[in-house]
């Protein structure tokens, strides 16, 4: 079962905004931190043609990600002035290639900013992925949409800044997200092309030209269509009690005037594209 709470901010979710809100949680005496972690996420979502998955409120994503730590030299002020993805350095504990994995999110509710949903996560990078996670009658669901044919709706592209916390006798995942929905060539409506010229991909799939060649968000943000532009703030209760989870939301929640968001970056895909 996944639980966070998702929120946006009022106004722009910057680097410096980013780092008041890691800053405050470190300051805080009953939390403890982790090192920060930069992420490269990249994700498919996938079903069939005729969307027999959607229909049945599952999600099913196929995500690319790359993880990075700050450098041991870095602190908050010199990333304020001068933030580039080249102040974090690749994480060998973590990964030395992209991580491959396929998600699978249904059911659940999602209330004031709080999300609960069923969730499972399988590896791609293993030669033999282990679909004996999926229920019975989830795993049929996929098999039927991969016989009628699976097909990409669309890909969120996003930057994300993670610091790990544990408060109380949980153990917590804050993240930061900025990004962009945008759909594949043949299926681009005039924003995904804007979006496009602006990370300087042209042709083919435009993933395969983001793999090549990241586009800096930050700098791109304030030109990127609000349709489809991604800014929020993510708490997720990794292990532990629900209410140490929202002893950290409501903490960020007041002291950033956060605002509860109800809809999910799948949710926002549909409504955008079908």
């Amino acid at each position: 079962m996944e639980v966070e709470y998702k929120f946006l901010y009022p106004g722009k979710l910057n680097m410096e905004v980013t780092m008041e809100i890691i800053d405050s949680l470190k300051k805080k005496e009953d939390i403890i931190t982790s090192d920060i972690v930069y992420q490269n996420i990249i994700t498919k979502y996938l079903d069939s043609r005729s969307g027999t998955l959607r229909k049945d409120n599952i999600a099913v994503r196929e995500r690319y990600e790359k993880n990075f730590v700050v450098a041991d030299e870095m602190d908050f002020q010199s990333m304020l002035k001068n933030f580039s993805a080249g102040h974090f350095a690749p994480d060998d504990r973590l990964n030395k290639q992209w991580i491959h994995k396929l998600s699978f999110k249904w059911g659940g509710s999602a209330m004031g900013g709080l999300h609960e949903r069923r969730e499972v996560e399988i590896d791609l990078g293993d030669m033999s992925p282990n679909f004996d996670l999926l229920d019975t009658s989830l795993y049929q669901k996929f098999q039927n949409a991969e016989k009628e044919g699976l097909v990409n709706l669309f890909n969120t592209v996003i930057d994300r800044i993670t610091l790990y916390l544990k408060h109380g006798r949980s153990f917590i995942e804050l993240s930061v997200d900025n990004g962009f929905l945008v759909r594949d060539e043949e299926l681009q409506d005039e924003s995904d092309k804007k979006i496009c010229k602006l990370v300087g991909v042209e042709s083919g799939e435009v993933l395969s030209g983001i793999w090549d060649s990241r586009p800096d968000i930050q700098r791109i943000a304030s030109h990127i269509p609000d349709s489809h532009s991604i800014s929020e703030v993510e708490i997720e209760l990794k292990e532990g009690d629900k209410a140490d989870l929202k002893d950290v939301a409501d903490f960020l929640a007041e002291k950033f005037d956060l605002i509860p968001n109800d809809i999910s970056k799948y949710q926002r895909g549909v409504e955008l594209y079908f």
